[in-house]
Formats: C-alpha cells, structure tokens, sequence
C-alpha cells in the first residue's frame, strides 16, 4: 500500500510504519493544508518522515506537472534546507521512488545491471542558482541537452556578432 500525497502523514507515521505504508510526497513546495500549521510544514515534511523512518518519494503529481519537472530536483533541495541529508534528499528522487513502485532491482541506484540513466552537473543538482546539467544518459543512451531557446540564442548571437 502507498499513500499518495502524503500532507498528514506526519501525524501518523507510528501507523504508517506498523503496516509498512510508503508515502509518496505531493510537491512540497506548497502551503500547509490548514492555517493552524506551521508555514514551513511542507518544506520539513520529507525530513519528518525520514527521522520516524518511513519510506517515502518525492513527486509533482498535479496540474501542469509535465512542464514543472524540471523542478523535481529542487523539491529534493528544500527537502535538504530542510532537515535531509544530500544522500537522503536524492535517494527521495531515485531510490526510494524506484522501491515504492518495485523497480528498484532495475533502476533507482547507480550499480551493475541496472538501466543506466543518470546526469552530470557541474554544479549542486539540487540547487536551482548552480544546477547545470551538462551530460545526460537514459538507459545508457546520451540524450541531446539542447532547447530551441538555446539554438535560438546561438542564431542571433552570431547573426548580429554579440559578445
């Protein structure tokens, strides 16, 4: 069983945890469900189900979801301001989503024998002011980084020779 969504879940992690219930965190970049709760609650949430040792995921499901995963690594940075460790914030994004969907002996680590999808960054890949992916493999196949906003600005850039 998996609890999607997850805004309570803090309050029952003693239950959570006795019937083996992972949880899959509903974008935490968000406002608390009631007025009553502190105003960081979504943003320490991943950390308040780490210490009572649940197993829980990051995710976007939602409106406009497609365009706002680029924003999935930078869930796992507030989760990591917040109280998780880097190792706990990124395993939130990839092992721990591949274990509460049962594919964690196909993908989810970096280990031989599972699909090789990964990326490089030269910066923090959890920081949105650092993070700039510059290789990306799926399946250990290179995919191409390239956007037409990026080939547009190399058009004009040499169309009208600005440095």
């Amino acid at each position: 069983m998996v609890l999607v969504g997850g805004a309570e879940s803090w309050r029952v992690t003693k239950l959570l945890k006795q019937n083996n219930i992972a949880v899959m965190l509903n974008r935490v970049h968000s406002l608390p469900e009631r007025q009553q709760d502190d105003i960081d609650l979504p943003y320490k949430l991943p950390y308040l189900l780490q210490k009572d040792s649940i197993l829980f995921c990051l995710q976007n499901e939602g409106d406009m979801e497609g365009m706002n995963a680029r924003n999935i690594p930078f869930l796992a940075g507030t989760a990591r301001a917040y109280g998780l460790t880097n190792e706990q914030a990124v395993a939130a994004l990839s092992y721990n989503a591949a274990k509460i969907m049962g594919v964690d002996k196909q993908m989810g680590t970096i280990e031989g024998g599972k699909d090789a999808s990964f990326f490089i960054s030269t910066g923090d890949a959890l920081d949105m002011k650092t993070n700039c992916v510059i290789l990306a493999f799926i399946n250990g196949k290179k995919i191409a980084l390239t956007n037409l906003q990026q080939e547009l600005y190399k058009k004009y850039v040499n169309k009208y020779q600005i440095k």
